[in-house]
Formats: C-alpha cells, structure tokens, sequence
C-alpha cells in the first residue's frame, strides 16, 4: 500500500524510571532501603518483650506492645 510509511518509534529514556526519579538515585536509594530493613531485623531479637507503644497528653504510656507483631510486615520476619 502507497502512501503508509513507517513512523520511527522512539526509545524510551533510560535515564529515568517511571516515576521521573533518576536511574542513578534509584542505585543509591535502594541499597540504603535495604540495609535499612537489615538493620531492622537484627535488632528485633534485642528489644524487650514489652515495649510501650501509645502515650497519653500527660506524657505517661498508656498503650504497651509485644516486640513483634505490632505491625504485619515484621509478623512474617519473626
């Protein structure tokens, strides 16, 4: 068929991810995300077994938690 011409598509820019955010960012921001969880995770086995978790307008704890399961992510860890 005359007249149909290929459009050259363009290349998606590597520079960046989708979401703007430099390539180059991104190689320094994920192992900091990593090393930050790792370091997370070695010092659950330290905490008490009661930590408190909730204060009150006077400044007294009112709320006392386990050190693991007050929150999902860290359930799976444990």
């Amino acid at each position: 068929m005359k007249g149909l011409t290929m459009q050259k598509q363009e290349k998606p820019e590597t520079t960046k991810a989708s979401t703007g955010i430099p390539a180059r960012v991104w190689v320094v921001l994920m192992p900091l995300c990593v090393l930050n969880v790792v370091a997370h995770l070695a010092a659950m086995p330290g905490l008490p077994e009661r930590i408190p978790m909730h204060w009150g307008a006077d400044g007294g704890v009112n709320g006392w938690g386990g050190h693991v399961g007050w929150h999902p992510f860290w359930v799976r860890f444990h």
